[in-house]
């Protein structure tokens, strides 16, 4: 596969809409020095891809808006766990209806945070016990595409917000108020491949023209690094999350960082 082929495959479509609305966030005076939110809010690394890509179907910005932030965020409301399919978002309805109402890249390629914004903030997402994820194509816009699947409304959403991913102390502030962000990123040629060693990721320094989506979850200023949830297994990295060096999440990141306010 192609570079080129391969950045469609994994997901990313630039907003340049949404970049626009970035701004600063504040919520502390006094920032600790490290902070990682709560994780029994967070489930487990799902698996975006199948034996044929581990990007296709290009769905990362579902699984790090709708299956990972939007989920914290309605079991952090809730208080409930996040371990049953019954109680996380799926990233498979509102992936296909995005594509199917014109608003993605189809056939199984890029999506859109706005979208997925739009859908929360009115009708909702279902679960993933309802709709459950495919990791074919093929089998995923059967299942969906003419599809109604009923809304869980503990996930929807009144508010959102960006920062941009070049201000760091604002994703700081954002992450120590408890809240992960979605985010997108270049990637280094064995990101793909990492295996947890060495425990911080810095990269081979061979940039492609893969983009990628994921989900900040926490930082650590004596490691340098952001804690990070994949969507490529829990093969990926250690257990599908990694530590990201401070300089290499700064060079690769792209445009804004996305999460709920409310």
């Amino acid at each position: 596969m192609t570079p080129t082929k391969a950045r469609i495959h994994f997901g990313y479509v630039p907003e340049p809409e949404l970049d626009a609305l970035a701004e600063p966030a504040h919520f502390l005076d006094t920032l600790p020095s490290s902070y990682t939110v709560n994780l029994n809010y967070m489930p487990l690394p799902g698996e975006q891809g199948g034996p044929g890509h581990i990007g296709a179907p290009a769905s990362c910005a579902a699984w790090s808006f709708l299956y990972g932030v939007a989920t914290y965020m309605g079991a952090q409301k809730g208080g409930f766990p996040v371990v049953d399919a019954a109680n996380q978002v799926s990233p498979a309805y509102l992936y296909v209806k995005q594509r199917a109402a014109g608003k993605g890249i189809p056939p199984c390629k890029g999506s859109a945070f706005a979208f997925y914004i739009q859908a929360l903030q009115n009708e909702g997402s279902p679960n993933c016990e309802t709709a459950p994820y495919y990791n074919d194509c093929t089998q995923l816009t059967n299942a969906y595409k003419n599809a109604t699947c009923p809304s869980d409304t503990r996930f929807n959403i009144t508010q959102t917000k960006v920062v941009p991913t070049a201000d760091f102390d604002s994703i700081r502030q954002v992450l120590a108020s408890d809240r992960p962000l979605a985010w997108c990123t270049g990637l280094y040629s064995d990101f793909i491949h990492y295996d947890g060693s060495p425990p911080i990721y810095t990269g081979n320094g061979v940039l492609t023209k893969m983009v990628h989506c994921m989900v900040l979850l926490g930082y650590d200023d004596s490691k340098e690094a952001v804690y990070i949830q994949n969507s490529f297994g829990p093969g990926w990295g250690a257990g599908g999350r990694a530590w990201i060096a401070y300089d290499t999440f700064q060079k690769l990141a792209k445009g804004s960082a996305l999460y709920v306010v409310a």
